[in-house]
């Protein structure tokens, strides 16, 4: 029943749309990203935001009944001063309920200089293709779980959109917007343009530059992030 509505639902909206004009549509939205982009890190930059990289890798084992399990770890490098400011690792199992919905949950402890912390995860994700471009939704819950050194409870919002120029190459914008539930209010969002290189049918590099903002907080900060990771894909584990 799921898939007959699902495949109903595919063709009413392609009939409604073509690649030209998503096309054309993303190529302005892209051209808006880039000039808002521009002008607010040539701001940030004069008034000495602090620059960070984030270095991480990921692997991910497709096991039976559409399940797989996902490991990851991630060093957030803090570059204006030097050093390594958070080591995180994570791992999780996901499922996947039809094509473009899938749920997931995973366990993540960071190593940081001061303290050490750890949190609960839990995440849906919805998906929507036509022809070579993506929609991706993400709602996330953030708890602190058992970790009474961390503070705040998130609910994170994110929207993808992307376009696959090849097999090789995809470009993707994306905003990821936080809700703070202990205050109940938002308090940052992330602006993020990717490039994801896809070396093999399993193995993708990732490339991106992600600005992220705080507001509606004491204090509030910015940073400009440049990122890359390896995603790895295994084979498909069968019994």
């Amino acid at each position: 029943m799921l898939q007959e509505l699902e495949s109903t639902m595919t063709g009413k909206i392609k009939s409604h749309f073509n690649t030209q004009h998503l096309l054309l549509i993303y190529k302005l939205f892209l051209i808006c990203f880039f000039s808002a982009t521009f002008l607010n890190n040539a701001v940030l930059l004069g008034q000495n935001v602090p620059l960070e990289l984030w270095s991480g890798v990921e692997a991910d084992v497709q096991l039976p009944y559409d399940l797989s399990i996902r490991a990851g770890k991630e060093l957030r490098s803090n570059l204006t001063e030097k050093y390594i400011r958070t080591d995180i690792n994570d791992i999780g199992l996901s499922y996947r309920i039809l094509s473009w919905w899938r749920i997931s949950s995973y366990y993540r402890w960071k190593i940081r200089e001061k303290a050490n912390i750890s949190g609960l995860y839990y995440s849906t994700n919805f998906s929507y293709s036509i022809e070579s471009f993506d929609f991706k939704y993400r709602l996330r819950y953030d708890s602190k779980g058992l970790d009474k050194e961390q503070e705040n409870d998130y609910i994170r919002n994110r929207v993808t959109i992307s376009y696959n120029t090849s097999k090789i190459l995809t470009f993707s914008v994306e905003s990821d917007i936080f809700l703070n539930l202990n205050h109940k209010r938002f308090n940052a969002i992330r602006y993020k343009f990717n490039t994801d290189i896809s070396t093999t049918k399993r193995q993708t590099l990732n490339l991106y530059l992600m600005k992220e903002n705080e507001f509606n907080i004491d204090n509030p900060q910015s940073k400009l992030v440049f990122g890359i990771s390896y995603q790895l894909k295994t084979i498909r584990f069968t019994p």
